[in-house]
């Protein structure tokens, strides 16, 4: 992407084939295997949910037997289900820009930035984050996010900026010092 407009051009594409595609079933029986396209469309249904804030399209793409874990916290379906309503009344104009998504096998591995706004503060925050996990019976059974708690806080404070829309990246630039520098 040469701009923050041909990112935001390629995220709206993605926004609107998601919902095109949202119908569309993982194969869900024994013997039948999901093909990548339908694991990518399935892991960007999970992440358009945090977007739209949609129980149902969170439901939809999860496991009843689902494992979701992220920094600070392990819990199952209805645990990722209770996380997503929290982050409902305590976070607005959450954005998820997704960067690729690889699928071997029924496993995939997910690089986005996740992007939102806590009502409280409004204060925005923008972090590159990773997720990877596997698909059974046409569902996500397993998704273990791995993200650095430490970028939010310290962009609330000021310390590190905000680099929202571009290419994610575990820490945003950073301007300080460090005993490594020359």
């Amino acid at each position: 992407m040469k701009n923050i407009s041909d990112l935001k051009v390629c995220f709206n594409y993605l926004l609107l084939m998601t919902f095109l595609l949202a119908g569309q079933s993982v194969p869900a029986s024994g013997d039948e295997k999901a093909t990548s396209e339908e694991i990518r469309t399935l892991v960007k249904n999970s992440l358009q949910a945090w977007e739209t804030g949609s129980e149902e399209l969170l439901l939809s793409t999860a496991h009843p037997d689902m494992e979701f874990s992220f920094p600070t916290t392990r819990t199952d379906a209805q645990g990722a289900l209770r996380v997503l309503r929290y982050w409902n009344e305590h976070y607005e104009d959450t954005k998820v820009y997704i960067h690729w998504i690889l699928v071997d096998g029924d496993r995939f591995a997910a690089e986005y930035q996740f992007a939102t706004t806590e009502k409280a503060t409004g204060k925005r925050t923008a972090a590159g984050t990773v997720a990877i996990g596997r698909v059974q019976d046409g569902k996500i059974i397993t998704l273990k996010e791995y993200v650095d708690g430490r970028v939010g806080r310290l962009q609330n404070e000021g310390e590190l900026p905000l680099e929202e829309g571009e290419e994610p990246y575990p820490w945003p630039e950073y301007d300080k010092t460090m005993p490594w520098s020359d």
